[in-house]
């Protein structure tokens, strides 16, 4: 096919001699960045990968590994609540818990063995100071503290309840309180930290 010839082919076809000059140089280039990067990786010389990278700036990870804790103590937190269905369980075994007690669990209570009723009453505890330390900790998790006093309270916290089911159900009074009060006072450290940054970001 002549110049002509090929010039009123792409005339009839609507596409201009200037448009198929374009159309062939991007090809072209399409073709030579291609047969570069493949003749570089048969080289072993192209290290570049597929896809793009997304980094996480360095800040970004260190915030994130400082609320991480107050993440953990809620979590633990909610599961001491649950671990202290277990000896209160174990009572209502010991009761003879039947299925016409399901109508009333609570009425049972009178039936429970003596460690089994303070089971009970730890059990009751553990929701009441949940309610208490979970706002503490969301707290502490929106405004970002990362003061080290309230990140030892937060993984503090729910290992001081633990122990306090323990001492309640084995009736050890002086470890009890002592527990309950260290947990009381790590879910208070847990507010004033996370007040003071409230009050930080405001001024």
């Amino acid at each position: 096919m002549g110049g002509g010839e090929l010039a009123g082919a792409l005339e009839a076809e609507g596409v201009t001699a200037g448009e198929a000059s374009r159309n062939e140089d991007c090809h072209r280039g399409v073709n030579s960045r291609v047969n570069s990067r493949v003749n570089r990786r048969a080289n072993g010389r192209d290290d570049r990968p597929d896809f793009p990278q997304v980094q996480v700036p360095f800040s970004t990870m260190a915030l994130t590994a400082a609320l991480a804790p107050f993440a953990w103590s809620l979590l633990l937190a909610a599961g001491v609540v649950v671990f202290s269905t277990v000896p209160l369980g174990a009572a209502r075994s010991r009761a003879n818990f039947q299925m016409a007690d399901l109508a009333a669990p609570r009425a049972m209570f009178d039936r429970l063995p003596s460690w089994g009723k303070r089971a009970a009453w730890a059990h009751q505890n553990c929701f009441e100071a949940f309610t208490l330390h979970a706002p503490a900790a969301l707290l502490c998790l929106a405004t970002g503290v990362s003061s080290p006093v309230a990140i030892i309270a937060a993984w503090l916290h729910p290992l001081l309840r633990l122990v306090y089911i323990g001492a309640y159900v084995s009736n050890v009074p002086p470890l009890r309180g002592l527990c309950w009060a260290g947990g009381l006072t790590c879910t208070g450290i847990l507010y004033v930290e996370g007040l003071r940054a409230v009050l930080g970001a405001a001024g």
